[in-house]
């Protein structure tokens, strides 16, 4: 290896790149953002089942917002709906069409949770703005009795008694 190629390493590159610093201090400031804003999701729902402590509620608002604050700062940008939306709805993202990792019956579980789960923070969330859900709250209601249908085990087989006489 002669001087020349020494000279092109990928230190250097790396070394000689001005955004490379700022790049990752972005990249730490996103990850942070999304991070206090799932903390402070996952303590609403404490709070609203009444196990969190409603200052611990305050604070991680308070850091979600900071650390939000503090990605725009270095990156110009809020975080996006879809990256918001993937973060407070984690419980409910799933990948519908694989089953690759379930049986039909481990699919039919996970949809009929995520469903149960769909439906009780609709009427959770007019429950807590003392709001009339629409309809009366029909579809929400639906959603957890199809939930509760998909999770229930099925029936045993049934055993004659002409085979058990046998």
């Amino acid at each position: 290896m002669d001087d020349e190629d020494k000279d092109k390493s990928i230190l250097r590159v790396v070394a000689e790149n001005p955004h490379a610093v700022r790049d990752r201090k972005i990249l730490h400031a996103k990850r942070e953002a999304k991070r206090t804003l799932a903390l402070a999701a996952a303590e609403m729902l404490r709070v609203i089942a009444d196990g969190g402590s409603t200052f611990d509620l305050r604070r991680k608002m308070i850091d979600a917002l900071e650390a939000e604050d503090h990605f725009k700062d270095l990156s110009d940008q809020w975080l996006s709906e879809d990256e918001k939306k993937e973060i407070l709805a984690q419980p409910l993202r799933f990948d519908w069409n694989s089953k690759t990792h379930y049986d039909e019956w481990e699919l039919n579980r996970e949809i009929g949770f995520a469903r149960i789960l769909q439906g009780s923070l609709r009427l959770a969330a007019h429950k807590i703005l003392e709001e009339r859900p629409h309809f009366g709250g029909k579809h929400s209601e639906r959603l957890i009795e199809d939930g509760a249908k998909m999770i229930t085990p099925p029936p045993a087989p049934k055993i004659s008694k002409k085979n058990n006489a046998k």
